[in-house]
């Protein structure tokens, strides 16, 4: 029930009661003053009378109490929670008129005073909403450069130099919103090469050598942590030390003036080996400026990195090869052996066309593949009669030692696989594991032909060498037995009768 109808009740009641009362006493009294007073006249202007008095009074408490609540109940109806950011409470205030009830008054105000509390709680969790919104976008943003940083990362240690700068590159182009082009130049005797490129013509590109010095920009050699991003605007005038001929590629290629260049130096023991530029015709944002040099200072990581393999790997196979002249000390007959092994696996691979990779795993591997009689007896190695049933058995297991020994060996533990397996036959006869056909690492069935081939053509403690002639027949004969029919026709054909 609402206020508006209770007050009118109440008036109405009390209407009632009084037209009741007055009634009872007008006609109690009309029997004593008959006929001196006219009760009827004056029962008329009473209810007259008690109608006006009703009309005032509900007048009265409409435009002082229920005017004011139902304007007020009608605000608060009306109000979106929402938007209350965008009224203006004392625009809507009932208290302006000096008629109002006080106590309304009060209470409106101390209503207001909580509203225009929630009010500014409101604006503030709107700002903050906004801006916890901006953070969500942005934590989205890092999250996925992150994961982006993460991919091109993940296989680092398993992959070329190159493939890593084409991830590297293909990456900071998806982080780097202004990239349109971009180049990545490696120093070679005092020289600058595009290794990796994006948005050129990449026969346009090969064309595009600098000599140190004659670059946009000139970059003092950093240490490698502390490597910084750099922005240039290139205008014209900007390349006045570069070449003709320089000038006439870039201008080619759209990149001579008129530009910006975001770049950063590669770093290799404090020296710069490389440089890593953006093109944009677009202003480049710190962040970007961030992200390229975090990805200069990553590059330059992954170069000190295989520079630092690669010398802890040569130091490696120089022990190696050590321990390779040691065992060819122990056995008189192989002397050479290994080098020799190594000439010949690497012709054969080169006549089948195996990747540069291959070639380089198979170099590695045919050198090294017998360091593992150094776990034999000397005794057993020079034996000039036949071999007892457990000497034959001890050989059998060099391939194994061979295996131990490159494995544990930074840089070396890619090929010890094909070292393994060197003495497997492709019918599945050979040793340690009896692999057959293409079980065998397609390496070592390579290096185990150059291998029987030598063996054969060389003086043993056991036996002569044989002639090169008879030592191809046994091939021949061997073909789909020991050897892979394919791998001895080229070896053959291309090889050994050359």
């Amino acid at each position: 029930m609402t206020i508006k109808k209770l007050i009118n009740i109440s008036i109405a009641l009390i209407s009632a009661i009084s037209l009741i009362i007055i009634t009872t006493l007008i006609i109690k009294l009309r029997g004593e003053f008959k006929g001196t007073i006219n009760f009827s006249v004056y029962y008329i202007m009473f209810i007259f009378f008690l109608i006006i008095t009703v009309i005032y009074i509900n007048y009265k408490i409409k435009i002082k109490l229920l005017d004011p609540l139902e304007k007020l109940n009608e605000f608060t109806d009306n109000i979106s929670t929402d938007k209350l950011y965008s009224y203006n409470l004392m625009e809507c205030s009932v208290s302006k008129s000096k008629h109002t009830v006080k106590e309304l008054v009060k209470f409106e105000n101390k209503y207001y005073e909580l509203l225009t509390n929630i009010q500014a709680n409101e604006e503030e969790l709107i700002a903050q909403s906004r801006n916890l919104n901006k953070s969500n976008k942005l934590i989205e943003t890092l999250s996925y450069k992150l994961e982006s940083v993460l991919k091109s990362f993940s296989d680092i240690n398993k992959i070329s130099k190159k493939d890593f700068l084409k991830k590297c590159f293909k990456t900071v182009f998806s982080l780097v919103d202004e990239a349109e082009k971009g180049t990545l130049f490696e120093l070679k005797d005092g020289y600058y090469y595009p290794i990796v490129s994006k948005g050129y013509d990449k026969e346009t590109m090969k064309k595009l050598i600098f000599k140190k010095g004659e670059t946009f920009v000139d970059i003092k050699s950093p240490v490698t942590d502390n490597i910084e991003a750099y922005i240039k605007k290139i205008k014209k005038g900007s390349n006045k030390r570069l070449p003709e001929e320089i000038k006439k590629v870039l201008k080619n290629m759209g990149s001579l003036d008129d530009f910006v260049m975001l770049y950063a130096p590669i770093v290799v023991d404090n020296e710069i080996i490389g440089i890593i530029s953006i093109d944009s015709e677009k202003d480049f944002s710190e962040e970007s400026q961030s992200i390229l040099k975090y990805y200069a200072q990553l590059i330059s990581h992954f170069y000190n990195e295989r520079s630092r393999q690669k010398k802890l790997t040569n130091t490696y196979l120089e022990t190696v090869k050590a321990l390779v002249s040691a065992i060819e000390l122990k056995d008189n007959y192989t002397k050479g052996h290994g080098e020799r092994v190594r000439e010949y696996s690497m012709k054969i691979a080169r006549e089948i066309g195996l990747s540069e990779k291959e070639i380089k795993g198979i170099d590695i591997a045919a050198l090294l593949h017998d360091v593992g009689k150094i776990g034999v007896p000397e005794e057993i190695l020079n034996k000039s009669g036949k071999l007892t049933y457990e000497e034959f058995e001890l050989i059998k297991d060099h391939p194994t030692f061979s295996k131990t020994i490159v494995e544990n060996i930074s840089g070396l533990n890619e090929v010890s696989d094909i070292i393994y397996a060197h003495h497997e036959h492709f019918n599945g006869g050979g040793y340690p594991l009896g692999l057959k056909r293409d079980e065998i690492p397609y390496e070592a069935q390579i290096i185990q032909l150059a291998d029987a081939y030598d063996a054969m053509t060389s003086d043993r403690s056991y036996r002569k060498a044989l002639s090169e002639r008879k030592a191809i027949e046994i091939i021949k004969k061997e073909k789909g037995k020991q050897f892979n029919p394919d791998i001895a026709d080229i070896a053959i054909t291309k090889v050994f009768n050359k």
